[in-house]
């Protein structure tokens, strides 16, 4: 499953959620759960996915983009705002298998008890191509 951690802002407590197959979230309890770490010194940028005039296949089997983190199997880390509401920056996932008839991808972001597909996101790029990528449990 791939998902979120939440930390409460008045308790500190975690809460972790997931993608369930009604594409909502639910809360994890006893599912396997990691949490995606970047060494420190490594330069991020995020990368604006233009879907109005996007590269067909951008993240298929033509290649993709250099250094992009991957969240598993055609799957690939980034963030969008839901509902374009500048004020709700979630983190997601964009899943390479679920275009859009045109070919357009989407982001799925977690908010809100739902998940949120939206075609403006930002795809994560690690620009130091030396710096390891590690998917870590959570604890």
């Amino acid at each position: 499953h791939s998902g979120k951690v939440h930390t409460h802002q008045l308790t500190g407590k975690n809460t972790r959620y997931c993608f369930k197959p009604e594409i909502s979230e639910k809360e994890v309890t006893t599912e396997p759960f990691s949490v995606l770490c970047v060494d420190p010194k490594a330069e991020l940028e995020w990368v604006k996915y233009d879907w109005k005039n996007a590269i067909p296949n951008m993240f298929g089997d033509d290649g993709v983009p250099k250094g992009i983190v991957t969240a598993g199997k055609n799957c690939f880390v980034g963030r969008g705002f839901v509902l374009g509401d500048k004020d709700k920056l979630q983190p997601g996932l964009i899943h390479t298998d679920d275009r859009s008839a045109k070919g357009v991808y989407q982001i799925n972001l977690l908010y809100g008890n739902r998940c949120h597909r939206e075609r403006n996101f930002e795809y994560l790029v690690i620009k130091d191509k030396e710096t390891d990528v590690k998917d870590v449990p959570a604890k």
